[in-house]
This record gives structure tokens, sequence and C-alpha cells, in this order.
């Protein structure tokens, strides 16, 4: 599956032990205060000695076409209008399968719009593109919007 990290602990401490994947590092303070941590992204409880506790997460990444309003240098509000679901392209062993290509539209030289994402596209690795028709806008028009 792309996108895809897989963890694997083998426990060989020659007991059950608890593992748990957490989604920052914990903090510690005071007495004990339960069992509840915000932060654990999941558990392998009483894993036998000699056994694999596995933990798969994946990223799901999105080509988004609107307009945002703000200055990037205090944080960006978006106004999203659409969005399309991106494959970022990876290498598995010595196959490398390119990400996404997402064709971009620019309709009177004011908004976009996103068509369906072609799988296996283009993009690189840890990438994904978009493509544009040659006659949308002129790379001086890019750099003035």
């Amino acid at each position: 599956m792309v996108n895809t990290y897989k963890i694997t602990v083998k426990n060989q401490t020659g007991a059950p032990q608890n593992y748990s994947f957490f989604s920052a590092t914990p903090i510690v303070s005071g007495g004990n205060s339960g069992d509840v941590w915000s932060n654990v992204l999941k558990t392998a409880p009483q894993t036998p000695n000699g056994a694999v506790a596995t933990l798969e997460v994946w990223s799901n990444y999105y080509a988004v076409c609107g307009s945002f309003d703000g200055d990037p240098n205090q944080g960006v509000r978006i106004s999203t209008s659409k969005c399309v679901p991106a494959t970022l392209g990876y290498k598995s062993g010595d196959n490398i399968v390119m990400g996404s290509s997402i064709p971009l539209k620019v309709i009177n030289k004011e908004t976009c719009d996103l068509g369906a994402p072609k799988n296996p596209g283009a993009g690189k690795i840890e990438c994904f593109e978009l493509t544009t028709a040659t006659n949308e806008f002129t790379y001086q028009e890019a750099i003035n919007s």
C-alpha cells in the first residue's frame, strides 16, 4: 500500500510486555494519573515473549485548489473549492512507482479546477505533480499570482 509505514517490534525480553506507539513524546510528571494517554496511537498490551507487535500507519495526501486569505507569515486561512486525493511516488526495492499526475485548469485567469488523478502518473519519489495545458497561463502570470 502506498504511503504506508510499518513498525515491527519483536518481544525478546523473556516476559510479556506492553508496547505503546505514541504520536508525540509522552510527558510524565507527578504521580500516577491513570491509564489515559491522549497521544497514544496504538497499544499492544501483553505481547508474549517471542511474539511480534506491528503498527501500520498510512497517510492520505490531497491536491487542493482554492484561495487563501491572510499573511503566510502569520498563518493562512484557506477557502477550499475542490480537492482530489493524490498518491506520492515511492520506491519499493528496485521498483519505482511514480506519484499522481493531476490536471490543473485555470478558469478565466481567476479560479482553478482539478481533474481526476492519473495513477501512476509522473510524480517523483515523495511527490505528486500538477499538470497544466500550455495555454493556461504564462510563467510571469504564475509569479504575479
